[in-house]
């Protein structure tokens, strides 16, 4: 009973300590979306990130882990979103060039 109680207050502690962790996306979204640039940001990295979490995420339900499932739940979200406003702005700054290029 003790063991199953230390068990179900470390998962807790677990998800909340992921889930703190998995905002540290928040802080390059915010960057990007204010500035309307993603230049200086890889690509490659957030999709990197986010392949590795959606695996944790399977083994998590696999195992049935409450702190692996919640934590890369919410890592996927905010890293899926940060991804997102990499590409839109990539995207607005390749246009903007072509336009740029085509008026000089």
């Amino acid at each position: 009973m003790i063991k199953h109680m230390c068990s179900i207050n470390m998962e807790l502690w677990m998800s909340i300590v992921g889930i703190s962790m998995s905002l540290g996306g928040i802080p390059q979204a915010w960057k990007v979306y204010t500035r309307k640039s993603s230049s200086d940001i890889s690509i490659f990295l957030w999709i990197i990130l986010i392949h590795g979490l959606a695996w944790w995420l399977y083994y998590g339900i696999l195992i049935n882990s409450m702190s692996l499932v919640v934590t890369n739940s919410v890592c996927l979200v905010v890293d899926s979103i940060v991804l997102w406003l990499v590409i839109k702005y990539r995207k607005c700054e390749d246009i903007n060039k072509r336009e740029i290029t085509y008026y000089v």
